[in-house]
């Protein structure tokens, strides 16, 4: 009996010595998403719980260097935040539903079917551990593109919607470009930086996004200090018409000063 009784004590301390994870929870908008090249996606911090919450802290993970967090968490403006690195702590009257929102910016160069994973780890809501959150991002080039192409009269080059960084170079007349974006579908938002350019090395950059999606092209401008070739030849020509013009002035001009001094 009394080594009944012990094994009972022994499993109510055991049970009281190990913390109980709390019905609150902090998770991501989304659990799973699929991600282009060079994207930017948005995604809300969300506090899931039955109880008043007036503090709570977690830790955002990003373990890969496939993806990264794009400036900082923007966190609802009656909330009271400090972090130490990835580390965050929150305080307020009522915390409850969206609590922030952050941007996780896509690299480059990713493998094809890639999947990397970003955490929320060591959380508490009102000091009562919670359960850890899990996105899951499939790292995987789309078969389309926010643009349909780009555009310019001034010079030549190709689109491709997967080429994130253009090169070109325009002669010195040229001072002003004229990129033309043409999205996949209307309710595509375009922005197009200051098209205006100095002579020496100009950047221009745009930018697409939709409800979900968002990727930036940056177009590197070179302008010339020289004269194009055209601009020569016309300078040249202009020369030789005046060549021309005084020779024949100068045929016609001299006969008749001679012929005025005859007479006298």
């Amino acid at each position: 009996m009394k080594r009944i009784f012990k094994s009972l004590i022994a499993l109510v301390v055991f049970f009281m010595a190990t913390p109980v994870l709390a019905v609150s929870s902090i998770t991501f908008s989304e659990e799973n998403i699929k991600v282009k090249p060079n994207g930017v996606y948005n995604l809300d911090l969300l506090l899931n719980s039955s109880e008043k919450v007036n503090k709570l802290s977690f830790t955002l993970n990003i373990n890969t260097n496939l993806v990264n967090l794009e400036d900082k968490i923007v966190f609802d403006k009656n909330l009271y935040v400090t972090n130490d690195g990835n580390n965050y702590y929150v305080r307020g009257d009522d915390i409850s539903g969206k609590i922030g929102s952050f941007n996780l910016a896509v690299n480059k160069n990713i493998p094809e079917g890639t999947i990397a994973n970003v955490k929320l780890t060591n959380v508490k809501v009102n000091n009562e551990v919670a359960k850890d959150s899990n996105l899951n991002l499939e790292l995987k080039p789309g078969t389309t593109s926010l643009i349909k192409d780009i555009k310019s009269s001034l010079v030549a080059f190709k689109f491709n919607s997967s080429n994130y960084e253009y090169k070109l170079e325009v002669p010195n007349e040229v001072t002003k470009m004229d990129l033309k974006v043409i999205p996949q579908n209307e309710n595509t938002l375009i922005n197009v930086s200051n098209q205006e350019l100095n002579v020496g090395l100009n950047v221009i950059n745009i930018s697409a996004q939709d409800n979900i999606n968002k990727v930036n092209y940056k177009f590197e401008i070179e302008r010339t200090d020289r004269k194009t070739k055209k601009d020569v030849e016309v300078k040249d020509n202009s020369k030789r018409t005046w060549a021309i013009i005084s020779a024949v002035f100068v045929v016609l001009l001299v006969p008749t000063i001679i012929l005025s001094i005859r007479k006298k």
